[in-house]
């Protein structure tokens, strides 16, 4: 049985099969009709459940994305769109076989038997309109995951019991997971909102600021990655003050799970970071022994989802 893991978070969706792996952001604009100008769009749209968005990379130039940040996302028409979307994308993953199955996470906050049914009930029959045309998406199996548990399948069984923790960095919150002797411990996890979104909307403020220009977000993650804008024709080097923010984030960042995990932090054998976030602060975090960064952080939930699923029988 072939399997699919989709983990859909607020700021960015991660897509892994056997033989491909994408990202998009989450991004989500209600769609609306215009003056019959759409054969000149390129922009995808998904209906689902009677509600119609504008999704993927392209979908802020329809509008403001709608915020998805709340308890109810998961499992909601917002949350299947992107769904849909993300299996669309890998239409061709349901060529192969007559079986498949799909792996997806939850927020470790919300994860219960009731809401893992629940989640379940939503995905295992997606039917849905992209760009007008309709798609089936049906199920054999389909497993809910908490959000971090992804990340831990390449560590089980690196160590003899001990503690293993997650930081998820991601854009709207940070997710503190902890797994002891394997088994995911609801009681020593907690998640904060403290996202990269914080840092992208200080280094808003200095673009703002020092150039009177107003970026999106998606605008402002490419510009602290790549650390210069084009202004008037010209290339501006922000190397320098990106670091800066860059440094302070990730210095708060710490200060945050000093406070809220110290013992964690203290007594934990692996304490790995994952999210796009840790992308970004991978060379400011501290130099210590139990801290580490898979290679790729973003997809690092996926790639686990993916493996649990394909370790099923």
């Amino acid at each position: 049985m072939n399997t699919i893991a989709v983990d859909i978070g607020y700021g960015r969706t991660k897509v892994v099969t056997s033989s491909k792996t994408a990202i998009f952001p989450s991004h989500l604009v209600t769609f609306k009709q215009s003056s019959g100008l759409e054969v000149l769009k390129k922009t995808d749209f998904v209906e689902v459940d009677g509600a119609k968005y504008y999704v993927g990379e392209k979908a802020v130039s329809e509008g403001s994305p709608r915020s998805l940040i709340g308890d109810t996302f998961h499992g909601s028409k917002e949350w299947k769109a992107l769904l849909a979307y993300s299996l669309y994308s890998f239409r061709d993953f349901f060529k192969e076989g007559n079986e498949h199955r799909l792996v997806l996470g939850l927020p470790f906050s919300q994860f219960n038997n009731q809401r893992r049914l629940a989640i379940k009930e939503a995905a295992k029959d997606i039917k849905c309109l992209i760009n007008n045309e309709s798609y089936h998406f049906p199920f054999t199996d389909v497993y809910t995951l908490p959000q971090g548990a992804g990340a831990i399948m390449e560590h089980i069984g690196d160590e003899d019991g001990g503690i293993t923790a997650i930081v998820d960095i991601g854009f709207y919150t940070l997710d503190l997971v902890v797994f002891v002797d394997a088994e995911f411990s609801l009681s020593k996890s907690t998640s904060l909102n403290y996202g990269v979104e914080h840092l992208y909307k200080d280094v808003g403020k200095l673009l703002t600021t020092d150039y009177n220009i107003t970026y999106d977000v998606n605008r402002i993650e490419k510009v602290v990655r790549s650390g210069k804008i084009t202004f008037k024709g010209s290339e501006i080097d922000l190397r320098e003050p990106i670091a800066s923010h860059i440094y302070y984030y990730s210095t708060e960042m710490m200060n945050k799970l000093q406070e809220q995990w110290q013992d964690v932090l203290n007594d934990a054998n692996k304490i790995i970071f994952i999210g796009g976030g840790a992308e970004i602060v991978r060379s400011t975090l501290p130099k210590q022994s139990n801290f580490s960064i898979p290679e790729n952080p973003s997809l690092a939930n996926a790639l686990g989802f993916h493996k649990y699923g394909e370790n099923k029988k």
